[in-house]
């Protein structure tokens, strides 16, 4: 049976190891894996020495590049032989595969790859008639009996040797032969080593250079080595002392370059990652990275606003969200699954509502971090639910008006064939059964009632009759003040505090006072066992966005604001959702309609205002009407004055 070719793999990425393992394990190859390539060297010198290794190039600790240095060295003979596939995602152009192969590499294979391109990479490691790599060698001499002592040599060990005579141009011999190594013998009067090290040194890689010399001092060396050269050899030559020499500053040459290579893959990574931090700081939106410990790893300074001078430093849940435990809706087992998850949440910590955009960040090690941006819609989301209730609101009133100029009509009937029985049971003005007459009065009054609250429907639905005059917001609420002193409960307190600049709207004062009078009213109510109750006045600038009746905001500069504010037991969130729909209400069906408030978010509506609440369970409540200011002050009318006057409320 054949014996399995052994492969030692080394590579840092799991992923690209198992992969790398499992297709030569399938084609009958025998394969030991390793991350580290100090793992792998100590297991070589330990172990049965493999066929054949294959290598990543960039790994942390000891890259592949050393990696081939050391398989290559005196200190690992033994592992001399081995022969070596460079592999690199990073490393992909000409310049690295050249200086892989300079290093020690026998072939180089950039990635990604196929299983087949694998394959046939490992297959020439072990096939006699791959065609070897052979190293150009130009010696320039003018004695060609010179060199053959060493040419043989040379030739023998894989090495293409070519001459160049000092008397043609040596720059164009370079540039045509293309050598990787010049081999200069300086003994000759007429080769001027300084000048051809100097044209050397123009080319954009240029090739290893020798430099072989009577001179054996130190001085001369160290002057050899100034003008370029990268070793000095004395005469007499000892054919394989040269072949080591020249072994030793090609690899040096190449280590030189793989150091360049690095700094410049270091100062790239470097420089990506300060524009991934200036990205990430630049962000708006608050933004952190955490590891799958859920300790923080990183924070961008919105996040670092959001939560304060708390610091950074701790469990996710615990710094950013305020929580002792996971949060139930953490994605950090979904991320590793997914590309990225997307999700709404509400944080109690931070009052806010957040869109989530999570996403795993992958590490060479194949840990996952979570990298969590945090886009607030708070704003948004409150703005879409007043839009929903503004749509209901809306929907229900041209349902009420509809409903109450039916009933309207119904009454109407009613009354007036209440009033044609009346007629028809009196003769002379006397009535003739003083009995009917009595029931005739109780549909009458009945009527009257009904009337009243389709008035308030369509108040509701801002259809209702109404003038326009201007008004004194300051005398309408003092003379409510009065109303309700008389009757309101003995125990609540009044209180006004009015503004000193007489604030003047225009609109209907019994559509303004009835929305003032029944939140006044629901106040009282609110407070069985006493309390304050304090309106307020004042002309306010424009940009009061946050209304919660919905109503529709005029292009006003200013408004009058009337607030009514009470200490009673206040409403929870789920009320403050409702409080404004007709026949809504929380008390028994004898105390109201739930058409007060109702009737005065329409009131309001129709004079371009809105009405914002703020409110909480026994924490009392506020209410407060925006009305547009008048422009210039004129002469104003109250309530008191207006011809018939009298006030409708719902209870």
């Amino acid at each position: 049976m054949k014996k399995k070719k052994n492969v030692v793999i080394v590579n840092d990425d799991i992923t690209q190891l198992c992969i790398i393992s499992g297709i030569l394990d399938i084609h009958g190859f025998q394969t030991r894996t390793y991350t580290s390539a100090a793992d792998a060297l100590t297991a070589m010198e330990s172990t049965e020495v493999p066929d054949a290794v294959i290598t990543d190039i960039q790994m942390p600790d000891l890259d592949g590049w050393r990696f081939c240095r050391l398989l290559r060295s005196e200190e690992h003979k033994g592992l001399n032989g081995i022969p070596i596939l460079a592999t690199s995602a990073i490393f992909k152009d000409d310049e690295s595969e050249n200086v892989s192969k300079d290093i020690g590499a026998d072939a180089f294979l950039p990635a990604p790859f196929d299983a087949g391109t694998l394959l046939q990479a490992v297959d020439s490691l072990f096939s006699s008639a791959a065609p070897l790599r052979k190293t150009r060698l130009l010696i320039v001499d003018d004695a060609a009996e010179r060199t053959e002592s060493y040419e043989e040599v040379l030739k023998s060990s894989g090495y293409d040797v070519v001459h160049a005579n000092p008397q043609d141009n040596v720059l164009q011999s370079i540039a045509k032969l293309a050598p990787e190594i010049i081999l200069i013998d300086d003994r000759s009067p007429r080769i001027n080593s300084q000048e051809i090290l100097k044209l050397i040194r123009r080319r954009e890689r240029p090739p290893v250079a020798l430099v072989i010399a009577s001179d054996n001092q130190a001085e001369a060396c160290s002057r050899y080595r100034r003008e370029g050269a990268n070793a000095h050899v004395h005469a007499p030559l000892d054919a394989e002392y040269l072949l080591a020499e020249c072994e030793r500053t090609i690899r040096e040459r190449a280590f030189e370059q793989v150091e360049i290579l690095l700094q410049k893959r270091t100062w790239e990574l470097q420089e990506s990652r300060e524009r991934y931090k200036s990205m990430m700081e630049s962000l708006a939106d608050p933004m952190y990275i955490a590891a799958e410990s859920y300790d923080i790893e990183y924070c961008n300074t919105a996040m670092k606003r959001l939560i304060g001078d708390t610091g950074v430093e701790g469990k996710c849940f615990r710094i950013i969200f305020g929580n002792e435990d996971v949060c139930s809706w953490c994605p950090m087992q979904k991320i590793q699954h997914q590309a990225a998850v997307r999700f709404n949440i509400e944080s109690d910590f931070h009052h806010r509502i957040f869109d989530v955009t999570a996403s795993a960040l992958v590490h060479p090690d194949q840990s996952i971090s979570q990298t969590a941006i945090l886009h607030d819609i708070t704003r948004k989301v409150n703005l879409e639910a007043q839009l929903m209730q503004t749509q209901k609101l809306e929907a229900i009133g041209r349902l009420a008006a509809g409903v109450a100029h039916g009933f309207n009509n119904m009454l109407g009937a009613i009354m007036g064939y209440a009033d044609m029985i009346r007629e028809d049971n009196c003769e002379n003005g006397v009535p003739i059964d003083h009995r009917l007459n009595k029931r005739i009065d109780m549909v009458l009054s009945a009527t009257s009632r009904a009337a009243g609250l389709v008035r308030q429907l369509l108040g509701f639905a801002r259809q209702g009759k109404y003038c326009s005059v201007p008004v004194s917001v300051n005398n309408l609420v003092k003379a409510l003040q009065e109303l309700l002193k008389h009757g309101a409960h003995k125990e609540i307190d009044m209180r006004l505090a009015l503004c000193a600049d007489e604030p003047i709207v225009v609109g209907d004062p019994h559509q303004i006072q009835n929305a003032i009078l029944n939140i006044a009213l629901n106040a009282c109510d609110a407070m069985n066992e006493g309390g304050a109750l304090t309106f307020e006045t004042q002309i306010v600038e424009s940009g009061h966005a946050n209304h919660a009746g919905g109503g529709e905001q005029a292009n006003t500069a200013r408004y009058v604001r009337i607030g009514i504010v009470d200490t009673g037991v206040g409403m929870d969130e789920e009320t403050k959702k409702h409080i404004f729909e007709p026949f809504f209400s929380t008390k028994s069906d004898r105390q109201g309609t739930g058409l007060g408030l109702a009737g005065a978010y329409g009131a309001v509506k129709n004079h371009n205002g809105y009405i914002e609440v703020q409110s909480s369970a026994g924490c009392g409540s506020r209410f407060d009407i925006y009305l547009p200011a008048a422009e210039e002050s004129v002469n104003t009318i109250s309530a008191e004055e207006m011809p018939g006057t009298h006030v409708h409320y719902a209870w």
